[in-house]
């Protein structure tokens, strides 16, 4: 009974996104939204930011969640929303989008991964994310409370909408506050 409502709740997903126009990762009936979600969530968000060889980027995007909810649940909602395109949610616009997306939980190279491979600097990005989450390790690269964050690029607007560049160290990405 259980694998036939398993199927079937896969099924409607796939018809509904199908219908949407979107080609995403396959959705479960029982998406995991503890701790372990968020740390896969903020690992991929952060690789995505700011590539494998910066692990600041990951504690960046963590630190930028706390502002977002008092659970893991609330910080990977609000994370899923504001990095849709990598959690899946809206189509990928690049082939990295789609990339960093397919990393999961494991060290096995995701089908079609265009870089040489080293599945130890991936652990070792999942495990930071998996630190920082579980409260085992703090690393706040910025000084204050980030709201998001962003790159060279998105700094005029983000000022534009009022948010406040904050000082940040080893993170390629800037946190951006609210103005008070």
């Amino acid at each position: 009974m259980t694998r036939y409502t398993t199927l079937q709740a896969a099924l409607l997903c796939a018809v509904a996104l199908l219908a949407a126009g979107l080609w995403l990762r396959p959705c479960s009936a029982g998406a995991d939204t503890g701790e372990a979600a968020l740390a896969l969530q903020v690992a991929r968000v952060g690789v995505h930011e700011g590539g494998f060889g910066s692990p600041g980027d990951i504690a960046l995007v963590h630190q930028a969640t706390l502002a977002h909810g008092d659970t893991a649940a609330e910080r990977l909602r609000w994370l899923r929303r504001h990095s849709a395109r990598v959690a899946g949610t809206r189509p990928a616009r690049s082939l990295r989008t789609l990339w960093v997306r397919a990393l999961d939980a494991t060290p096995s190279r995701p089908e079609g991964f265009p870089v040489r491979w080293r599945p130890e600097v991936w652990e070792s990005r999942l495990e930071l994310a998996r630190d920082l989450v579980s409260g085992r390790v703090v690393w706040r690269p910025c000084d204050g409370h980030p709201w998001t964050w962003g790159s060279r690029q998105d700094h005029r607007g983000a000022v534009r909408r009022g948010l406040v560049a904050l000082a940040c160290k080893g993170a390629r990405n800037r946190g951006y506050a609210l103005s008070r």
